[in-house]
């Protein structure tokens, strides 16, 4: 019996070889094969795209490009650059007539999106301004960064300049806190330029970076977005991100206010659950409902439910957290964004939730995403900074809780 990859090899070399158009009988017969082929669970697919029905049968009319993931098909049309409408303010449907395309195809790879991986090395060319704020919060402001980033696509490989901003709080271990800034990363075919947010934490001098950027190119890059995450400890840091031709979602961050009860500061070591902290945890994820638009060349999602039960290493942040998420695929890569809660009998966490997902090994869904929550109840005045990655139906999670507000870059 052919497998499921073996079936994904097949039908990508006929994209290769094939005619431009296809028979009645042909799609007939792809579609008969995916609804006998052994399916793994629904849950083990995040964010996947429709297999039967009227969905499937007319995207595989509409398009050529047809890729067996699992016995999900992605569809790209072919001969087309896989081009759609600029990512949508989360909470809001794109219009489906909305199809914009970049101005020039990007060096390298023309009209391909794309998954990234690589390595950025930094070094600090102005070392900012270090303030005291409290016995164990230091604020870091003005810092000045230069980065060479080197990835497995020459269009997001080059130079780069970052500013940082750094609140560091404490005893979490060490010191923890929010980070964030600009970031322009230049070559010869453009410049990608945004803003970042992430965290760090430092056990006996050894600092850990966990940051994400939403980068928009300018000169070949025009009208394409480059999501990446950097994180590690020391140079080299590593990279991994995803490249699409449309807009970065827009995801204010949550409302936050000051705790009635406490400071912001806290002076002496914490009891484990109620200081800053680092934050590690494991889990499943599962996702219900969503509706699926194919819009140009993109698949739209929107809508849809997604509930995480992860064990987390600090009981301030237990509890089942459930998520609204939108996305949208080109090709086998793209943004998603949304909102997001978490609950449990000290209080509750709200926030907002944005990062790339990607399909690139055709066998499991992967993603990546980064929450910033603020806290109500007994965790009224912290934040929680989350960032979650997603195999399958497994997510790991890690991140810092601390008494502040997210950071507005």
């Amino acid at each position: 019996m052919t497998d499921q990859r073996e079936l994904g090899l097949m039908l990508r070399a006929f994209l290769d070889e094939g005619p431009d158009e296809l028979a009645d009988r042909v799609i007939d017969d792809a579609l008969d094969v995916v609804g006998h082929t052994k399916q793994r669970p629904a849950a083990h697919m995040l964010w996947r795209l429709p297999t039967t029905g009227p969905y499937a049968r007319l995207a595989v009319a509409a398009v050529i490009g047809t890729l067996a993931v699992a016995g999900t098909l992605v569809l790209v049309p072919r001969g087309q650059p896989g081009v759609g409408g600029p990512g949508p303010t989360p909470g809001a449907s794109a219009s489906p007539g909305r199809s914009t395309s970049p101005s020039a195809s990007p060096a390298g790879v023309p009209g391909k999106a794309a998954y990234v991986v690589g390595t950025e090395i930094r070094s600090v060319t102005a070392p900012g301004t270090e303030t005291q704020a409290g016995d164990v919060t230091r604020l870091l402001r003005g810092r000045v960064v230069a980065s060479v980033d080197t990835m497995d696509d020459p269009r997001v490989s080059g130079t780069g300049t970052i500013t940082a901003s750094v609140d560091m709080y404490g005893p979490c271990g060490g010191l923890c806190g929010p980070q964030w800034g600009t970031y322009r990363l230049e070559n010869a075919g453009g410049a990608w330029e945004g803003k970042w947010t992430g965290a760090f934490w430092r056990w006996y001098e050894r600092e850990t970076i966990n940051v994400a950027s939403w980068l928009v190119g300018s000169g070949e890059y025009e009208g394409w977005t480059y999501y990446l995450h950097v994180w590690g400890t020391g140079n080299p840091y590593s990279v991994e991100g995803v490249l699409y031709p449309g807009s970065p979602p827009t995801t204010a961050p949550p409302a936050w206010s000051p705790s009635p009860s406490s400071s912001a500061a806290v002076s002496s070591p914490a009891a484990a659950g109620t200081g800053p902290a680092y934050v590690t945890g494991t889990g499943t994820v599962s996702v219900t409902g969503g509706t699926p638009t194919l819009v140009g060349d993109v698949w739209q999602y929107r809508d849809s439910t997604i509930t995480s039960d992860a064990t987390r290493s600090d009981p301030r942040v237990g509890g089942r957290g459930s998520a609204r998420l939108d996305n949208d695929v080109y090709g086998t890569v793209g943004p998603q964004w949304g909102t997001s809660e978490l609950e449990n009998a000290g209080g509750a966490w709200t926030g907002t939730l944005a990062g790339g997902l990607w399909d690139w090994d055709l066998a499991l869904a992967r993603s990546d995403l980064t929450f910033w929550f603020v806290g109500s109840g007994a965790y009224a005045g912290w934040t929680y900074y989350q960032h979650v990655r997603t195999t399958g139906d497994s997510e790991v999670v890690e991140g810092i809780i601390y008494p502040g507000p997210p950071p507005t870059p």
